[in-house]
């Protein structure tokens, strides 16, 4: 996969991304026996992520704020590789090196996309896919701060 880079504004945010991305907080992480979750949150915007057990992978579910009775709702399911790609822990993306994904970095300019779950440069993340950068954009835009990267690798199991 070939990056591009993308036109920016505002301190060098693709225009894809919503610049109230870095509102975002990691909540605690929640543990059970068989699955492992946490919530991100800002002030208009919530992100779920949790383990899928019995399966692997990981179930991304999303919800945007619009004003009090308007909002739009999302799940996305990723494989362990797609995750940590997506959340920068990783750009090891060798399965998805294919025109599916490329159009969208051609199109829009990023480090890393997969069709329909995420683009990704530097640390401005979009899932599921790019936007307007404006609000009213039926997708969540996310800043991967050291806090939500740190938080992120807590969750998986196996990483030093």
């Amino acid at each position: 996969m070939n990056a591009v880079e993308p036109k920016t504004r505002l301190s060098d945010i693709p225009n894809w991304h919503h610049h109230h991305s870095s509102k975002m907080t990691p909540g605690k992480i929640l543990r059970s026996m068989v699955s492992r979750s946490v919530k991100i949150e800002g002030s208009a915007a919530i992100l779920i992520i949790a383990s899928r057990w019995p399966e692997s992978g990981w179930t991304i579910e999303y919800q945007v704020n619009f004003s009090g009775d308007s909002f739009v709702t999302g799940k996305i399911i990723l494989t362990e590789q797609q995750f940590e790609v997506a959340f920068g822990i990783s750009n090891l993306y060798e399965s998805y090196k294919n025109e599916l994904s490329q159009w969208l970095l051609d199109s829009y300019g990023g480090e890393v996309a997969c069709q329909g779950k995420f683009i990704r440069h530097k640390s401005f993340l979009n899932i599921p896919g790019p936007g307007t950068g404006h609000d009213g954009d039926p997708n969540i835009s996310i800043f991967l701060s050291e806090e939500i990267r740190t938080t992120i690798k807590k969750l998986l199991p196996f990483l030093p």
